[in-house]
């Protein structure tokens, strides 16, 4: 059995966090400086009673109507987030009932970040090659900025909120594209490079009661873009030899939307263009977990005039934790 892509569709946080009102809030920050540093003008953060399962039931919705696909011919449910409603139960669960699928679909979260779509991408398929499921539901959700103290400038200047839905099956009718090989990969020792300490279980230990800390995300920013510099080009390369293709092959690759500067050094680092490795995050920012499926959604709907084939889908962040994946569109 081959997996493909029926169709992905996404929402954004209901509330709009320009530069403007960052440097409101920090007299010393510069809007310009900032967006040179970052290329993001504004983000889509949650309101303030949105949660990322709110987001992931709208972009669920829209698929399911847009593919006019019911709820009930989903075999399979993943959801992609590192913004749960609860520690327990699984958001997977509440968008079960929520969205009205079977109870007898196979639910669940995946903890995964910014390579989280590849992960799932990669579940999903192996699910439908086995013959498991038919269809699978594939949310990817994130509210970032709740984790983001609003004075620290390495990520309040980042993140935004957002969610993607995809619907995967096995049937060719009617599909975009054909989800095929993934190179994995993780390196657990750049764990506290990116990290939200306090909310878990390690929180209550070392403090023998209740953190009284809300949930704050850090990040050692030239870390990370060290690491992606080290390990994306690699994985892309060790994919292109996994399904005997090289790189004038591939007509586009589209990469988790970290930052502008970031995806410069990348572009930089694959001998690439905005044409073959577009960029886009000045106007919705950083969406993590939903980054990827957001920016593949965001380039269908502007690649009207240019034959594509072969891409590579990667992403890479938090964990340390990466992927990439060779998808052929119709």
């Amino acid at each position: 059995m081959i997996c493909h892509l029926k169709r992905i569709d996404v929402a954004y946080g209901g509330h709009t966090r320009g530069n403007d009102s960052l440097v409101a809030l920090n007299p010393t920050w510069s809007a310009e400086a900032v967006y040179a540093k970052v290329g993001i003008l504004s983000r889509r953060i949650a309101a303030p009673a949105e949660t990322a399962s709110d987001l992931a039931e709208r972009a669920a919705r829209l698929v399911l109507e847009s593919a006019s696909c019911g709820p009930r011919n989903i075999d399979a449910l993943i959801v992609v987030t590192q913004s749960p409603d609860f520690i327990l139960p699984s958001t997977a669960c509440i968008l079960q009932h929520r969205l009205g699928l079977r109870d007898s679909v196979a639910a669940f979260d995946v903890g995964l970040g910014c390579s989280g779509f590849n992960y799932a991408l990669w579940l999903a398929r192996a699910l439908i090659r086995s013959q498991q499921v038919s269809r699978v539901l594939l949310i990817c959700a994130e509210t970032y900025s709740r984790y983001c103290d609003p004075h620290d400038i390495s990520t309040v200047t980042l993140f935004g909120d957002g969610a993607a839905a995809a619907i995967l099956q096995a049937d060719e009718t009617d599909t975009v594209a054909t989800i095929g090989e993934s190179v994995l990969g993780t390196d657990g020792s750049g764990a506290d490079d990116l990290i939200v300490r306090e909310g878990g279980a390690r929180a209550r230990a070392d403090t023998g009661r209740k953190a009284a800390r809300q949930p704050v995300l850090s990040m050692d920013g030239p870390s990370v873009f060290r690491f992606a510099l080290d390990r994306v080009r690699t994985a892309c390369d060790e994919l292109l030899a996994k399904v005997n293709l090289s790189w004038p092959d591939i007509d586009v690759v589209l990469c988790h939307q970290a930052n502008r500067f970031m995806l410069q050094a990348l572009q930089k680092q694959f001998g690439l263009d905005d044409v073959r490795m577009p960029i886009d995050v000045r106007d919705i920012g950083n969406l993590s977990t939903a980054s990827l499926p957001v920016h593949i959604a965001r380039w269908l709907e502007s690649r009207r005039e240019r034959a594509v084939k072969h891409s590579l889908a990667v992403g890479f962040g938090v964990g340390y934790s990466w992927g990439a994946t060779h998808i052929t569109w119709h």
